[in-house]
């Protein structure tokens, strides 16, 4: 789609303009609306969801899921929910997800989607943030966690109160409205809200089409979370504004249960997948005669190590294309890998700039780096610099390349140290199952390298050395852990990344 209309990488980063993206929709700046340009205007399959807990597959059609959020639409209207008012969408992907999600957007309030995964204390904080008139929630929902003002409507209370309204809905947004309400993970700190107008959709979906040259034919999977945007915005609505059917996972991620869904569903496209998520579907695809065969795959969330990106492609036939974006620097996908014809993928590499990015490595004083030089990732617009905090590189041939999160980065005798680099070298050994490392002070140092471990295996002495050795023996003797500790279970967000600054305070509340 859009990336046919140019020859080259070079050609597309010179004279492309985010105007063009305009085109994905029927739309325009004074009448504009998600639900409408992801249901109203297709027919066939929308959506593929398997529960994992029911072991139980549905398939929702566009049309159905089109009438039901109009009754959403309707019931809004009728309990007196005002244009930009907050509902939150409590639930997993399911039937009344997608119904509750579109139908608040359809109505002109502001959907606020929070997985059923979330405890109390997380659902308590985004309910007090974003202030709701309205939840949508599963049927053992804790009603605690919502505020006496918070009408909370379960899924089977929702069944019942769409029962004969209008199944058509005449939506009145424009392109600047607000639409969602994503929080971020929670990987460094507290989850931070970020607004997302109905325009945002064209840029998504742009820059989704972007890496993977959308097709007609195109089948999708994620294994993301629509808590979170990657599985909201390139997940579900960048396949949907094209008519693509989206594909799911509802309940606990199951790698061999993936493979199954994407085998059975003809599945070409894996979309917004984390590489933690790769990683398992790798181990459970080496257990297969015939592990299933995909055309495009794209990561997000993390890095990929190269030797997993190397595998994924020699296992499912596709080298996975990465997408980059950072929450406080613009809140948008800024490097990726391009499906323009010249554009040459290279396996663990963050990509080139997305055309309309000035995207640079720089010191902490804001000065450009050259090529080879580990500084902040960060992008040059109109209004100044605007910093990530994840660290990175940039090679001869302009490619971007990972060094983890520069407020993660530990210095050590001099060395300047990545955590995602030593917790690859530990996962490669077979006694380890996840690990989460951290820079903790040290005297003679400056800070030392300290790895907590979640092993099947006794945590013994042995075992600390054993994996000290495996790690001086893959990535040198400065990198290695100087310090283990095992525990039974790293704390990691929904999307499973590490939560560094959980380890921080653990190994604070233990000195």
């Amino acid at each position: 789609m859009l990336p046919k209309r140019y020859d080259s990488y070079d050609e597309a980063y010179e004279n492309f303009s985010w105007d063009e993206t305009w085109d994905i929709v029927e739309g325009d700046k004074e009448s504009l609306n998600i639900g409408v340009e992801c249901l109203d205007r297709h027919d066939g399959v929308c959506a593929h969801v398997l529960n994992t807990k029911e072991d139980t597959l549905s398939e929702y059609q566009f049309a159905e899921i089109t009438e039901a959020a109009n009754q959403f639409a309707n019931l809004l209207d009728k309990k007196g929910v005002e244009k930009g008012e907050r509902v939150v969408v409590n639930l997993d992907m399911s039937f009344e997800f997608l119904v509750s999600f579109f139908g608040t957007i359809k109505q002109g309030a502001v959907a606020v989607p929070c997985p059923e995964v979330f405890g109390p204390d997380a659902m308590a904080y985004r309910v007090q943030d974003s202030e709701p008139t309205i939840a949508i929630a599963p049927e053992d929902v804790d009603s605690d966690q919502f505020d006496e003002t918070v009408e909370v409507i379960t899924t089977q209370e929702l069944s019942t109160q769409l029962e004969g309204l209008s199944q058509t809905y005449t939506s009145q947004t424009d392109a600047e409205d607000t639409a969602v309400v994503n929080y971020t993970s929670g990987t460094t700190g507290t989850p931070t809200p970020h607004a997302y107008r109905q325009k945002s959709l064209i840029y998504y979906a742009g820059m989704k089409d972007l890496m993977l040259d959308f097709s007609s034919e195109d089948k999708a999977f994620t294994t993301s979370s629509t808590g979170w945007g990657a599985g909201l915005w390139g997940g579900l609505l960048a396949p949907l504004v094209f008519g693509i059917p989206a594909g799911f996972l509802s309940g606990p991620f199951d790698a061999k249960k993936a493979l199954e869904f994407i085998d059975d569903n003809d599945v070409n496209l894996l979309i917004s997948v984390v590489p933690t998520a790769l990683r398992k579907m790798v181990d459970a695809a080496e257990e297969m005669d015939q592990p299933p065969q995909i055309e495009k795959a794209n990561y997000t969330g993390e890095p990929m190590p190269a030797e997993l990106s190397r595998k994924v492609e020699e296992l499912f036939g596709a080298l996975p294309r990465s997408s980059y974006g950072a929450s406080e620097m613009t809140g948008k996908v800024v490097l990726a890998d391009q499906a323009f014809p010249d554009f040459e993928s290279r396996h663990g590499s963050l990509g080139k700039p997305l055309p309309g990015n000035d995207v640079l490595i720089v010191d902490d004083d804001g000065n450009e780096l050259p090529n080879g030089e580990v500084g902040r990732i960060a992008v040059r617009e109109s209004d100044g610099l605007k910093l990530s905090e994840d660290a990175g590189l940039t090679d001869e041939d302009g490619y971007f390349w990972s060094k983890g999160r520069a407020d993660d980065v530990i210095l050590s005798s001099g060395y300047t140290i990545g955590p995602k680099e030593v917790e690859e070298s530990l996962e490669k050994h077979p006694k380890v199952a996840v690990s989460g490392v951290i820079g903790v002070p040290d005297e003679e140092l400056g800070n030392r390298v300290k790895a907590y471990i979640e092993t099947d295996e006794a945590g013994t002495e042995e075992l600390k050395d054993e994996l000290k050795n495996f790690v001086r023996e893959e990535l040198g003797k400065h990198e290695y852990p100087r310090e283990i500790e095992f525990i039974d279970k790293v704390p990691q967000t929904n999307n499973q990344k590490t939560q560094r600054i959980k380890l921080r305070e653990l190994h604070e509340s233990e000195s």
